[in-house]
């Protein structure tokens, strides 16, 4: 296929992903939930004086917010919108709808790499429409840049020709930065940092990595980028009972529950999150994360 036949429909595919995420972005959601309007908060004092609302200067590991030690990362990510476009809801609830439809893009290269044209540009239009990634980039929520960050993680990791890839030729140096990139997508929203590690360690076993000698300089060279950033994190959580606080308070189980127990409340919570119910009619009951009633 031509360029230009290609180009044309990757395009229109992106269109179509850029107006489901873009159309109405400062009315709908209707209202402002609770942790855009912390992370906005936060993210304005940023980029006004270098730290978050409680004076820590250019946090890192974590962020206080609402005592619930959120990560950081995403505050950087939103400070230079709404430091230019203002506090309008679209302003910022904008960097997550870009990076919506930045992930169509990156799927698509990733899957055109491993199985043909055709079968990415299905994969990109799928994507494009899917309605929970559009829900979770259409607001201002650190989980927003997550499935970008993801993806480009593993586009690097295809560039570098040792994962995710067929038969590409090595290079260290994107290896190099595949490793950097992994590290720093773990400073993302907190379940990133259990799933990308296993994503990457079930992607081994299913492919083992080369062993030649090119290879194993690019090997060496991921994982020291990867390690560089990541390790610090992991020492945080090891030795900082505060940067685990978000996950504890929004735990399904209780400390007392059984294994047994809090693993049935897990998958019914998924099976809850997942209904078509709770996607296309009620959304959550909680009081503190419903959205507003519009009849009043």
């Amino acid at each position: 296929m031509s360029p230009i036949r290609r180009f044309v429909p990757l395009v229109l595919v992106l269109a179509l992903a850029g107006i489901f995420r873009l159309w109405m972005l400062g009315s709908s959601p209707a209202g402002v939930h609770a942790d855009e309007a912390s992370n906005v908060w936060n993210a304005t004092c940023l980029a006004s004086m270098l730290a978050d609302e409680h004076g820590v200067v250019l946090p890192v590991f974590y962020t206080r917010a609402f005592n619930d030690n959120r990560s950081a990362l995403f505050l950087y990510v939103l400070a230079p919108f709404v430091d230019v476009g203002g506090l309008s809801a679209w302003v910022f609830r904008l960097p997550g709808a870009l990076s919506g439809v930045a992930s169509v893009a990156l799927l698509y290269l990733i899957v055109r790499r491993i199985a043909g044209e055709r079968v990415a540009m299905l994969a990109a239009l799928l994507l494009a429409i899917d309605p929970t990634l559009i829900q979770q980039t259409r607001w201002a929520h650190e989980a927003s840049i997550t499935p970008m960050l993801v993806l480009a993680c593993i586009a690097l990791w295809q560039k570098s020709g040792l994962l995710w890839t067929r038969g590409e030729q090595v290079s260290t140096r994107y290896a190099i930065v595949a490793g950097i990139a992994t590290g720093l997508a773990c400073y993302a929203y907190g379940p990133v940092r259990i799933y990308l590690p296993l994503l990457l360690m079930a992607s081994l076993v299913v492919s083992p990595l080369r062993k030649d000698a090119p290879s194993r300089r690019a090997i060496l060279g991921a994982a020291s980028g990867f390690l560089m950033l990541f390790l610090p994190l992991l020492w945080q959580h090891l030795t900082d009972p505060a940067i685990n606080e978000r996950a504890r308070i929004t735990w399904v189980w209780s400390a007392n529950d059984s294994v047994a127990t809090a693993a049935f409340k897990v998958a019914e919570r998924y099976l809850e999150h997942f209904s078509p119910v709770f996607l296309f009619r009620t959304g959550t009951t909680e009081v503190t994360l419903a959205p507003p009633d519009p009849l009043g």
